[in-house]
């Protein structure tokens, strides 16, 4: 299947119920999933089927087969789901996350959507995104965003620490979501905290998080925990129920108390919140 693989993360015991999707894009080269691992099982145990696409057969995959292969995977899988006569995948509740390179490929696959025969997502989430290559030989071109529908949520992070990348990607998908209006959007930054003993630093790899066990040099945090996690769980059900005002007021919460809360140190001490703007 080369670039058009993926794979799938099921919920245990979800029977023949409909379950929302969360379309889960790796950064560059990342094709196996172990360092998204505990995200993607995360994803799963809140009861979300998880579709994370390959896009690339190995880093040298051109540039210009990204966004064709990670739509292809996601209609191999939603076409694998269906046929395998178990948990059906409810595709009117259809997010998609992407990191760094996976981020630009999440920006332009939710652009192509309405003509690429996929299910247009209902939440656009991107993580410090970058669409080059490590050695910044091969770019991406981005897509028309003003294509994504007024109707998405969508959230651009940026971490304060990424020395990897700039906030350049980030800002133009922000800005780019032109039909998107400002009432259905954040631009956040998640930011470092080296208050405690063991500091929170969010770089260009905090959003990444292996399970136990695997050897990832990221464990989940309270970056993850309160950031990258619970951004994503409340975009995904507030895309999923427009009337949940509640986990609305997290996700696109414009700043809200619920939305930039992170959590307290063991001395009770609050870490510090995220940062929420509307004009990056």
């Amino acid at each position: 299947m080369g670039g058009t693989a993926y794979t799938l993360v099921l919920p245990v015991g979800a029977g023949t119920t409909s379950l929302p999707v969360v379309v889960l894009l790796h950064g560059y080269g990342t094709i196996d999933i172990s360092p998204y691992r505990a995200w993607a099982e995360h994803l799963a145990q809140r009861g979300a089927i998880v579709i994370y696409p390959h896009y690339q057969l190995l880093v040298a995959t051109a540039v210009s087969d990204y966004v064709p292969n990670a739509v292809q995977g996601i209609k191999d899988a939603l076409a694998r789901i269906a046929s395998a006569g178990g948990v059906r995948a409810d595709t009117a509740k259809m997010i998609i996350i992407g990191h760094s390179l996976g981020g630009a490929v999440a920006a332009n696959v939710a652009a192509v959507a309405g003509s690429s025969g996929i299910p247009q997502p209902a939440a656009l989430m991107t993580i410090n995104p970058s669409n080059q290559s490590q050695n910044g030989m091969f770019v991406m071109p981005m897509e028309d965003l003003a294509q994504i529908p007024a109707t998405t949520l969508q959230l651009s992070l940026f971490s304060d620490a990424d020395q990897r990348i700039g906030d350049s990607i980030a800002k133009q998908i922000f800005n780019g979501t032109t039909n998107v209006p400002m009432a259905n959007k954040d631009y956040i930054v998640v930011n470092s905290d080296s208050y405690g003993d063991t500091p929170l630093v969010a770089d260009h790899f905090a959003a990444l998080a292996s399970r136990d066990g695997l050897g990832s040099l990221y464990p989940p945090d309270a970056l993850d925990y309160y950031g990258y996690w619970k951004l994503a769980d409340a975009l995904l059900l507030a895309a999923s129920d427009k009337t949940d005002t509640v986990d609305r007021d997290i996700a696109i919460g414009h700043g809200s108390a619920a939305q930039i809360y992170m959590g307290k140190w063991g001395d009770g001490m609050a870490v510090k919140t995220l940062t929420v703007t509307s004009t990056p």
